[in-house]
């Protein structure tokens, strides 16, 4: 197999073979993989137009994590996504930028969306699939009021005894 190259100091020596490497060699050298934060900070910059700036990072994450923990559903996606380590890193960034408000409200989101995960974890164990269950649905649970209980809410239970509802008022 010969390569042909219309270059004159290739028609002065001869052709090249395939023998020759440089001749057969057409791909770059592999380069090594980009990280995912300079993939992520490359992608913000095409959509943003622009690269962000050095603080905007830990300020959107701290953002986002306290839009989310007054909503449950929110809270527990932001949990079930594995955030909390990125939000660890955007309070320790913000405490290392001096921006104490960014920081002091990362620490809170961070403590509540924490809490959250510890009680997740606590009530269905340690199955992602009933947190995710728990954060992309209404839980998965009726509201019959437990095992054996046929939804019907006109007996309430007192001590082993049923009890018929009254229209008797609250505060009697």
């Amino acid at each position: 197999m010969t390569r042909v190259s219309s270059s004159p100091s290739t028609a002065a020596h001869g052709s090249q073979t395939a023998s020759d490497p440089s001749a057969v060699s057409d791909s770059k050298p592999e380069a090594p993989a980009p990280s995912p934060d300079s993939v992520r900070t490359a992608l913000r910059a095409l959509a943003t137009d622009g690269p962000p700036s050095p603080g905007s990072a830990f300020r959107e994450t701290v953002a986002e994590a306290d839009a989310a923990t007054p909503s449950a559903p929110d809270a527990a996606a932001f949990v079930c996504a594995g955030r909390l380590p990125e939000l660890s890193r955007a309070v320790a960034d913000a405490e290392a930028a001096g921006e104490t408000r960014v920081a002091a409200t990362g620490r809170r989101a961070l403590a509540t969306l924490r809490r959250l995960d510890a009680a997740a974890g606590r009530a269905f164990g340690s199955d992602p699939e009933d947190a995710e269950r728990v954060a992309t649905t209404d839980g998965g649970f009726d509201d019959s009021g437990g095992p054996g209980d046929d939804g019907r809410d006109h007996f309430r239970r007192g001590h082993d005894i049923v009890l018929p509802r009254t229209d008797q008022s609250a505060n009697r």
